[in-house]
């Protein structure tokens, strides 16, 4: 049988003090409600300082992080930048269709070239030929195909000003199809061995091709 002497000392006695006129007396009750001593107060205080620091930490490793990270993307895009005016930037253009003719010309001589026409007989420009070519100038032009299953093919026509005036001149042409080999064809009067030039050529050969024609004095 429980023993209640037991259980009624479980139990903690909060005094209850009730005036009455003329008549002081304590009465006393139960209560099963804990009471929280100052050790547990001092033990929630410090939980709480725990985690206050720990979520400080955390905000503070989390802008660390960020920070990194926006560095590291400055950095990129400056890298990006500087790929994107480095010499190679400048060069023929890389092809993205079925066939392409990308030219490097390269004028060795001392004399100025004028472009008196320029025309594309299969495809597209993406890239036209300059107007002038000064001596000693590299320069660059590309066509590519514009169609399901077709080719590229074109020519430019320079005027080598020689003398004061204009009195030779050489085409240059060229035809990629869509199915065969490459084609290149050279001409005027400024070639041969009474032209006083002579064009040298170098690569060309592929479905998107990149070909060297070089003007050189004979």
């Amino acid at each position: 049988m429980p023993n209640p002497i037991a259980r009624l000392s479980q139990r903690q006695v909060i005094p209850i003090f009730i005036p009455v006129t003329g008549i002081t007396s304590v009465a006393r009750m139960w209560c099963n409600t804990p009471v929280v001593t100052a050790d547990q107060s001092q033990r929630a205080l410090t939980v709480s300082a725990l985690v206050g620091e720990a979520n400080r930490r955390n905000d503070t490793t989390m802008k660390r992080t960020l920070l990194t990270l926006r560095l590291f993307a400055g950095a990129l895009l400056i890298v990006m930048g500087l790929l994107a005016v480095s010499p190679s930037a400048h060069a023929a253009p890389m092809a993205t269709a079925a066939r392409s003719v990308s030219v490097t010309f390269r004028n060795q001589t001392q004399y100025t070239l004028h472009n008196r026409t320029y025309q594309v007989m299969s495809g597209i420009w993406t890239l036209h030929p300059p107007e002038y070519i000064l001596p000693g100038q590299e320069v660059y032009w590309r066509t590519e195909s514009n169609g399901f299953m077709t080719g590229t093919s074109g020519m430019v026509w320079y005027d080598i000003f020689w003398g004061g005036y204009y009195d030779k001149y050489f085409t240059i042409a060229w035809y990629d199809p869509y199915v065969g080999s490459n084609t290149y064809k050279i001409g005027g009067t400024a070639l041969g061995a009474f032209g006083g030039f002579h064009i040298v050529r170098s690569g060309g050969s592929g479905n998107n091709a990149q070909v060297t024609f070089t003007l050189l004095p004979n």
